[in-house]
Order: C-alpha cells, then structure tokens, then sequence
C-alpha cells in the first residue's frame, strides 16, 4: 500500500476515522439510542422477530435442530456485536443483523415442521409452519406497504431519516450533496464529494480536518 501511495487513506479510514467515531457517543446516549431505534426496527417487523428468537428456543428443545446450536447462537451474537461500535444504533447498523434472524427463522420453522412431521400428524398440519412464517412476512409487508411500494424515493428517506438528513443544513442542498458526490465518482475522486460533505456543509466536524488532508 505504501508503494502504491495509499498508505495514508487506508490508515485514516481504518484507524483514525474508526477511533473518531468510536469515541464520540457517550454510554449513556448510547443505550437511549439503543432503546428507541430497536423498537423502531422490531416493530413492523414483530412477527418475524417472534419466530427467529422461536429458533433460540427450538436449538434447545429439539434434537436435529441441537446440532447447529453453536453455528446459530455464536452467529447470532457476533451479528449483534457488529451493530454496536460506536453506539450510534442507528437503523441501517441493525442489517447487520438480519442473516442472524434468518437464520434462526429457519431453524424455528425446520424444526416446528419436523416435530410435527414426527407425531404422524397430517401433511397439510404439518405445514402450518411453513404457513405461519408466510403470514408473518406477508404482514411485515402489508405493515410497511406505504413505504416500500406507495412512496417516491425522496418521500421515503423523509420518512426514514426525518425532515432533514443533514442538521441546519436547507433541504435542497442535500441533493446538491449527492449530485456532488456522483460528480466527484463520475470523475474517479470519490473524495471530492467526501470534501464537500464534510467541510462545505459542516457535518461530522470532529473528523473534518482529516477527509481535508
């Protein structure tokens, strides 16, 4: 990297810009983020949320599903421990997550549809859970139908990220923000638009001295 003259990027992007935003959110903030995002992302998602800590459940209890109890549950908490740095929590942080619940979803239906399989229980019975995890996903659509299938983009991260991503700043200059940025990649210097971001809007200015280097 040194011979390619990158050295200094990849250390401020990998060092200096991951301790700065590591640093910067006290514990106590921290946690109240925690508390009111976490709602925010299980909410309209409750159903699904119910049968992925099912498969917790399910890794106890059942035989099969024992096997891949420290593939699931290690999994699960590494998942979680990637939304934590910094303690910002904020609501794209908790995708990270996402292939945890999957995961133990699947491992809850499995197992649900085996044990019932097991108890010579009818073939359309034993397919109730394959039926109810349909349901679930069906509601969290419905639930978020307005966001993901009525609203244009610009209504959607409204509603995603407020009235106005970037604090004190006018709202049409968020767009003037991305068509800098495009402008800049267009160019090969995705840094351009970094630039403007960070020094002529004035967001995130403990790092700004840095992406002006």
């Amino acid at each position: 990297m040194s011979m390619g003259g990158v050295f200094r990027r990849f250390w401020f992007w990998t060092v200096i810009y991951v301790r700065q935003y590591g640093s910067e959110m006290p514990f106590a903030l921290g946690w109240q983020a925690f508390q009111k995002n976490v709602v925010e992302i299980i909410q309209p998602n409750l159903p699904l949320w119910l049968i992925g800590s099912t498969g917790l459940i399910c890794i106890g209890l059942h035989k099969s599903a024992r096997r891949y109890a420290f593939t699931a549950v290690s999994f699960s908490i590494c998942s979680f421990l990637t939304v934590c740095p910094g303690l910002h929590f904020r609501s794209h942080c908790f995708v990270q997550l996402l292939p945890a619940l999957a995961l133990l979803t699947g491992v809850a239906v499995s197992a649900a549809t085996s044990a019932l399989r097991n108890k010579n229980i009818s073939f359309v019975l034993s397919g109730a859970p394959v039926t109810i995890f349909a349901a679930a996903w069906m509601t969290s659509v419905l639930w978020q139908r307005e966001f993901l299938f009525i609203e244009s983009p610009v209504q959607a991260c409204r509603a995603a990220c407020g009235p106005n991503r970037f604090p004190g700043i006018h709202p049409n200059r968020e767009l003037h923000c991305g068509a800098t940025y495009a402008e800049g990649t267009d160019r090969g210097d995705p840094d351009r638009g970094r630039r403007f971001i960070f020094t002529h809007i004035g967001i995130a200015q403990p790092v700004t001295f840095s992406l002006t280097h």
